[in-house]
């Protein structure tokens, strides 16, 4: 995927894609918790789908606002 961030800020510099931020399923869940959310259930699936030259990989996170 690093491949990718470097094409993609290529893109966007030249205004043919909109901003794309790539980040891991640890990135996203430190970002919700930092945001003030708890993390209620995390799972992601061991199979990943290959389409063309990209792995697609899910990620299933329920985050709570904390009261």
């Amino acid at each position: 995927m690093k491949w990718f961030k470097a094409i993609a800020s290529i893109g966007v510099f030249l205004r043919l894609i909109p901003l794309v931020k790539v980040f891991t399923s640890k990135e996203l869940e430190n970002n919700l918790i930092d945001a003030g959310l708890t993390i209620d259930h995390h799972w992601q699936p061991n199979k990943s789908t290959r389409k063309g030259v990209f792995e697609l990989k899910g990620v299933f996170i329920v985050a709570k606002k904390a009261i």
